[in-house]
């Protein structure tokens, strides 16, 4: 991915913003507090939950799960009137949750290589601790499904509505017996066009799934 805006005359993608490598980082800055929080309290002494067998891991993996979830809706509802949105400005908030969730592995890997480092993955546990971390970015990872599959419903109704009015509108002026020959398009129609024409522009540069997910 780049960062922002459509992609080079050879991408394939509608590319991220730069809010996605900051909401990225910002997850893995939240995730060094808690398990630092949760590996002092360990060393004061305070007891863990064992009865799912993940041990402190679990709560620290449950906090990033809750933020994951966060910035999937934020994504979206960062809008101050999301019925104001543009075609354009909803794919790129497709793209950019798409982009997000493409990194939840690379995310979760460094997530569970650090509370490894740090010492608080017991050896014991170990097997239910990284069967608890598949299961919370399988959660995850459906939350941003979720965002992701509003989203392209919201793009689909946005798209739908403006055919509509100006379907309508065309409707309402066009002349169906011609007074007079023209020599130039019938501008109604014309502005009709370019409008489906700049939209699926901006649809061509989705990923093939979010294409086939709009239900043309």
């Amino acid at each position: 991915g780049g960062f922002g805006g459509f992609g080079g005359q050879h991408d394939q993608s509608y590319t991220f913003s730069s809010s996605v490598p900051q909401v990225v980082r910002s997850i893995h800055a939240r995730t060094i507090a808690f398990a630092a929080f949760a590996h002092c309290q360990e060393g004061l002494g305070q007891s863990s939950s064992q009865q799912k067998g993940h041990g402190i891991v679990g709560y620290v993996l449950d906090c990033v799960e809750e933020c994951i979830s966060c910035s999937a809706v934020a994504m979206k509802d960062g809008y101050s009137d999301i019925d104001e949105l543009t075609v354009q400005q909803a794919v790129q908030i497709t793209a950019n949750i798409t982009a997000l969730q493409a990194s939840l592995p690379r995310l979760f890997g460094v997530i569970m290589r650090g509370v490894c480092h740090i010492g608080i993955v017991r050896k014991e546990i170990s097997t239910d601790t990284f069967t608890y971390a598949d299961k919370t970015h399988s959660g995850a990872d459906k939350s941003y499904d979720t965002e992701v599959g509003s989203t392209l419903s919201l793009v689909y109704k946005m798209f739908r509505n403006k055919l509509d009015v100006l379907i309508n509108f065309l409707l309402e002026k066009f002349q169906w017996v011609a007074k007079s020959s023209h020599d130039i398009p019938n501008t109604y129609a014309k502005i009709l066009i370019e409008y489906m024409s700049s939209t699926f522009e901006y649809f061509a540069h989705m990923d093939k799934g979010s294409r086939a997910r709009l239900l043309f």
